[in-house]
């Protein structure tokens, strides 16, 4: 039993941090999108006027 907690524990914490470096990576592409929106969108503000 004790073995089948310590592969549960172990394999929960790989999933976690693959969990917390997935999420990183989608944080970072969603700010260079929202980046990139952003200056798509002043760039037709600066030429309108």
């Amino acid at each position: 039993m004790k073995g089948l907690f310590a592969a549960g524990a172990a394999w929960w914490l790989r999933k976690s941090e693959n969990r917390q470096k997935a999420k990183r990576k989608g944080e970072q592409a969603w700010n260079s999108l929202n980046e990139r929106d952003e200056r798509a969108h002043n760039d037709s503000q600066g030429r309108r006027h």
